[in-house]
């Protein structure tokens, strides 16, 4: 059994990085197989050699026991393939074995994968910039997002004791909300009240007390956070 894990650069594809770092962080290892960007578009044309939409991630699990069927196992949506590592690692943290904490995760998994299409839409995921928003240029329908963003992540931690979101071990809805991190670094707010909270104090101790994602380069352990493997594509 092997997996090839298709995706582009994690730089600037937050859909990529949300299953190789859920693989990277839970020890399941794969291939990754780093496809090419030809044009700005996040869906191309020559990636339907893998990907039956033509976009990534996408997930091609081998069989190597399976001697009636070469062709491999192919899942082609970030949730499908979350659910799929689930289903066949039970030994790991893709989800909590408490029932609660599992159906929180699994709803604010499915809930990211759904919406926030403003933070998308507005927040850069290029991750070597940063930009400066002020009062007046932060819209309505982001606003909303990123309160929801920390409702959650306070629900999260206050239910679930932390450090991770659904509890002690990191998983999927981590995994998930990771590129929600490092789009508040690239964006810097120069704004007060709830969004200040977000970024300096309340769920910060998501953000930046366990400096949760913040991983720079390099394949080993960040000394400061204990994540394997770096961010940046």
């Amino acid at each position: 059994m092997a997996y090839h894990l298709y995706i582009t650069s994690r730089n600037y594809s937050s859909w990529s990085f949300r299953p190789w770092l859920l693989m990277r962080q839970l020890d399941i290892p794969f291939q990754e197989k780093l496809a090419d960007l030809k044009s700005g578009s996040l869906r191309q044309p020559h990636w339907a050699a893998f990907s039956p939409l033509a976009h990534v991630p996408c997930l091609h699990h081998i069989l190597a026991d399976d001697d009636s069927d070469d062709a491999p196992l192919v899942l082609w949506e970030s949730i499908a393939i979350v659910d799929h590592l689930a289903e066949n690692h039970p030994d790991k943290s893709v989800y909590p074995t408490d029932k609660r904490a599992r159906a929180w995760a699994r709803s604010a998994v499915a809930e990211m994968h759904a919406g926030f299409g403003f933070i998308r839409e507005e927040m850069s995921m290029n991750i070597g910039m940063r930009i400066k928003l002020v009062p007046g240029e932060v819209s309505e329908g982001l606003e909303k997002d990123l309160k929801r963003v920390d409702q959650l992540w306070t629900e999260g931690l206050e239910r679930f004791g932390g450090p991770w979101l659904a509890g002690t071990e990191f998983g999927a809805v981590d995994a998930f909300y990771a590129p929600v991190v490092l789009r508040l670094q690239v964006c810097f707010f120069l704004l007060l009240g709830w969004i200040g909270r977000l970024c300096a104090a309340g769920s910060s101790r998501y953000t930046n007390k366990d400096c949760v994602y913040m991983v720079r380069g390099g394949l080993g352990y960040c000394s400061t956070c204990n994540l394997r493997g770096g961010a940046c594509g």
